[in-house]
């Protein structure tokens, strides 16, 4: 792809900080990197504020050869997939980015946690998640392990941070917070216009 252009492949700096990233996602990132490392691309954007944020977008080949082979009157700011961002040394996936990776990868295990629907509710408001908004452990995790949260039909509604362990949830009260969210689905009818 043709540098002059507003997209870039991600380096080898940027393979570290998402990997060390999606093993909180994941207990075993590297089949997904693998999959997925050439079709990663920064967009880069002049940035006038004092923080960096690096966006990143899954692009295919067809997208490719469009960007590589027309001439845009402006650059475009994005393509592909929202993939996440890179904020002060740390990768932060996207639910696009998410999804696309639980859908596309069944054979990688994520930590994941199926809702109720008062929990769907609560975390399509941007609330956190607390013991008895919980339908289903489905698979264990760790303490600041990211979750993908699920409703009672499967879908995938958010992601959120783990504030306990998986074992030790049972010895909690039915209120006490397990997981923060960190973006739902719900956000997108709730951010500014």
């Amino acid at each position: 792809m043709d540098e002059k252009k507003n997209f870039r492949k991600i380096n080898e700096k940027e393979k570290k900080i998402i990997f060390a990233s999606l093993k909180y996602l994941s207990p075993n990132p590297s089949p997904i990197l693998k999959k997925i490392e050439e079709n990663l691309f920064i967009a880069l954007r002049k940035i006038t504020s004092k923080e960096r944020v690096l966006k990143m977008f899954l692009i295919f080949d067809d997208l490719k050869k469009i960007l590589t082979n027309v001439n845009f009157i402006t650059n475009p700011c994005s393509a592909g997939i929202y993939f996440g961002f890179i904020k002060k040394g740390r990768f932060l996936i996207s639910l696009e980015g998410a999804e696309y990776l639980y859908k596309q990868e069944k054979s990688i295990e994520f930590h994941q946690l199926k809702l109720n629907q008062a929990g769907e509710k609560s975390i399509l408001y941007g609330n956190h998640i607390s013991k008895n908004m919980i339908l289903q452990i489905i698979s264990q995790f760790n303490v600041n392990d990211l979750l993908l949260l699920f409703n009672s039909n499967k879908e995938f509604i958010a992601i959120a941070q783990a504030r306990v362990d998986s074992e030790s949830i049972q010895n909690l009260r039915p209120k006490e917070i397990i997981a923060l969210n960190i973006i739902d689905k719900g956000y997108y009818l709730r951010k500014e216009q």
